[in-house]
């Protein structure tokens, strides 16, 4: 997708999007569907919740397509997007303590490779498990923030749109939270991500 604001793919895309052209419509949903869920999940903590998140922030872009001011990249745009959907549907609901009881390591997604011997994926099972036991115990900004610089490798000025702070705090957030990570997972005997 888009390398940022006002890349030329951003706007081909948008371009495309205006025009109501379905082909650009489905490019966009397959290239950022994945990142999104992933995101939103992150948030409501619920897979099929995540899934209704993303699918009505992209109904919601077809729909106002023809209006869409976007002054950032689109990926911050979108991230933006779910965030806040995410946060009205915990907020309106009142799900967010049920949903985070119920949440566990197993629930987060795999990201495996093929052909992996089954001692490395073991491996590497158990080390996700433990860095989603750290992200955890982290305050919730946090965790997002973090989320979005280790699992989306967005820029500070993204995740700050993203989620609705300066980027000083996005700075703070992050790195706030890998100090926090760094000796939790060592104590676990996990290097942390970077």
């Amino acid at each position: 997708m888009g390398d940022g604001p006002g890349s030329v793919d951003d706007r081909e895309l948008l371009d495309g999007l205006r025009r109501g052209d379905g082909a650009v419509f489905d490019q966009l949903c397959l290239g950022y569907h994945d990142a999104l869920w992933r995101f939103a999940f992150r948030i409501v903590r619920s897979r099929e919740v995540a899934q209704d998140v993303v699918q009505d922030v992209f109904l919601n872009v077809w729909e106002r397509r023809a209006e869409l001011a976007i002054t950032t990249s689109l990926a911050a745009y979108l991230f933006s997007a779910v965030r806040r959907r995410a946060l009205v549907y915990l907020r309106n609901d009142r799900t967010a303590t049920r949903i985070a009881a119920t949440w566990g390591p197993g629930d987060v997604p795999a990201s495996g490779t093929v052909g992996e011997s089954p001692l490395a994926e073991v491996e590497r099972e158990e080390r996700e498990a433990m860095v989603a036991r750290a992200l955890a115990t982290l305050p919730p900004a946090r965790r997002q923030a973090v989320a979005l610089r280790w699992g989306e490798h967005m820029e500070y000025e993204e995740i700050a749109e993203a989620m609705g702070i300066s980027v000083e705090a996005a700075r703070a957030h992050v790195s706030r939270a890998y100090r926090t990570l760094r000796g939790l997972l060592r104590v676990m005997g996990v290097d942390p991500p970077v």
